[in-house]
């Protein structure tokens, strides 16, 4: 892995597009990227990884106020959208 990119949020909420980025990023980097995505809507994001999980490396699920996680992930993080 060259690098990690978090981006926050896969448009939960949104008519059509829900993860749109995730896929472009996994086709734009390939392998060399890490990708992490942190959404607030558990239920979409648990829904969306069932069936896309493998562009991702993984999805985190935080509640509105939780800093823990991205604090935790912080010094692994090279680019953040």
């Amino acid at each position: 892995i060259a690098f990690t990119l978090l981006e926050i949020g896969l448009g939960c909420g949104m008519a059509r597009g829900v993860g749109a980025s995730a896929h472009m990023w996994r086709t734009y980097f390939g392998a060399q990227a890490s990708i992490h995505i942190i959404e607030l809507d558990k239920r979409c994001g648990k829904k969306w990884l069932a069936t896309n999980g493998s562009k991702v490396s993984r999805i985190h699920v935080a509640e509105k106020g939780e800093k823990k996680e991205l604090i935790s992930m912080n010094r692994l993080i090279d680019i953040i959208l």
